[in-house]
């Protein structure tokens, strides 16, 4: 993240480290865009468990906010056969925990977090900008 934050440096971003299951408390001013590239994908639990996770971010957001990410998902989407063996590889070694994510429960979680939603899907990613 330092690396990133150094390359971008002329937006002065924050870094925040936290536990994505809890809410994040900070002494700063809320955020006009947050990124969450990938973390569902590795936490434990249903999609719509896991989903806690954008209200806690709502939270941090100014109205108006952009959350942007990007996912992988399971079912209800096409993959090749590489990605399929690879996910369920990285699923067994714990890796990933995304056996039950698909595109309806992310768009749901995506809905219930945030007054317009919108998500696009590209085979097995999936993107899900706030607009």
């Amino acid at each position: 993240m330092d690396f990133a934050a150094r390359r971008i440096v002329r937006h002065t971003p924050k870094n925040i480290s936290a536990t994505s299951w809890n809410p994040v408390s900070i002494a700063a001013a809320r955020f006009d865009s947050v990124g969450i590239t990938y973390p569902l994908l590795c936490l434990p639990r249903t999609i719509a468990a896991k989903t806690v996770i954008l209200d806690h971010l709502k939270a941090l957001m100014n109205p108006n906010a952009v959350l942007f990410g990007l996912t992988l998902l399971q079912g209800g989407v096409s993959r090749s056969w590489l990605t399929r063996r690879l996910m369920v590889f990285y699923n067994r070694k714990g890796i990933f925990s995304n056996r039950h994510d698909d595109p309806d429960g992310l768009n749901q979680a995506s809905i219930s977090a945030f007054t317009m939603s919108r998500s696009r899907s590209s085979d097995a990613r999936r993107s899900f900008p706030d607009a």
